[in-house]
């Protein structure tokens, strides 16, 4: 039963440069979402 589960790190591309603010903080919040797996589950990311 040993498997491996790939997830990606990032929900989508990065915000452009000249994005508003708030597209940042949704995107932040949507990566950290997706990177606590890793440390939820106690596996390496």
């Amino acid at each position: 039963d040993d498997g491996i589960l790939v997830v990606p790190t990032i929900p989508e591309p990065p915000p452009r440069v000249n994005s508003k603010k708030s597209s940042y903080n949704q995107f932040q919040n949507r990566a950290s979402v997706l990177m606590s797996l890793a440390t939820l589950s106690g596996c390496c990311q």
